[in-house]
Parts: C-alpha cells; sequence; structure tokens
C-alpha cells in the first residue's frame, strides 16, 4: 500500500492532491506521451480532462510501464455520466489504477459534476466522491496491476 504524498501510512490512506512526481521528470513536447515515473504509486502516467476520451494515450501509457494515472479534470455535470464510465473503463481496458480528480462548482459558465473517484484494474470504483468538495481514501496496492495482468493476460493481445 502507498500514500500519494509519501509519508507513512499504516493503513495505506492515499490521499489525492499531493504532488508526487517532479515536473521535470515529466516535461515533454506538445505531441509526446509523457513520459511515466516512478512514484509510490508504481509507475505513474498523467493525463488531463478531454485525454479520458482518448484510448489510444493510455494504451501508449502502459507500453512505457504505467500501473497507474493521475487524472486532473473539468467534467462538467451534464457529461459526469461518461467521466464515471470513461475512467473506469481506462482502468479495466487497461488493467492499471485510474486515480481520477474532477472539479467542483462553477467555471467558465460551466457546472463542473466532481465525482472524484479511485477504480482499480479490474474497472472496479473503489473510492468515489459526489459532486461536492471532498477528500477520496483507498487502499491502493502498487503490485496488483501486474497481479490482474498475470491472472487475465489480455493485453499481450492486442492487435492494430
Amino acid at each position: 500500500m502507498a500514500s500519494l504524498d509519501g509519508s507513512p501510512d499504516p493503513v495505506g490512506a492515499v490521499v489525492v492532491g499531493k504532488s508526487i512526481v517532479d515536473a521535470a521528470d515529466v516535461a515533454c513536447a506538445v505531441d509526446d506521451v509523457a513520459p511515466v515515473p516512478s512514484s509510490p504509486l508504481g509507475r505513474t502516467a498523467l493525463a488531463t480532462c478531454y485525454d479520458l476520451r482518448f484510448p489510444e494515450l493510455f494504451r501508449a501509457q502502459i507500453d512505457l510501464g504505467a500501473t497507474a494515472v493521475l487524472l486532473t479534470s473539468g467534467w462538467p455535470s451534464q457529461r459526469i455520466a461518461r467521466w464515471n464510465l470513461l475512467a473506469a473503463a481506462r482502468a479495466c481496458e487497461n488493467q492499471m489504477w485510474v486515480i481520477g480528480c474532477n472539479e467542483v462548482g462553477r467555471h467558465g459558465g460551466q457546472d463542473l459534476g466532481g465525482n472524484s473517484l479511485i477504480a482499480d484494474p479490474w474497472g472496479e470504483v473503489i473510492a468515489a466522491a459526489g459532486q461536492n468538495e471532498d477528500t477520496l481514501y483507498a487502499d491502493i496496492v502498487p503490485s496488483l496491476p501486474a497481479e490482474v495482468r498475470a491472472s487475465f493476460p489480455v493485453l499481450p493481445d492486442r492487435r492494430l
């Protein structure tokens, strides 16, 4: 189990919102997939908002060794069902942790939907917030993606 802030935690709580990687470790050109540095979660990728609609990005990240992705977002309330669906789908299809933090409140004339979540490598949402500001806690087992990938090895069967 790991704490995102790197502090020792006997129950393995994960606090979304703490910086766990150095920005210099993930700097890249606009058209490149960002590097996937090591973190307490394992190899951890980064994604934002609209990226969630492009499964190819997440496949490129697992090809670089990702076992988790931190996803920041500003999805509006009117499309929040797609946020929940796609975040769980990215976790399941890539057999990785998806830790998604979605804004709440109002921005740019849009009501933002909240619903931050943590989905495990099976695609099960193990922690979820509502439409208000909240802090999520979950037990993150960095080795779980490897265990899931070994027990149900779908990724080597990819064709395209």
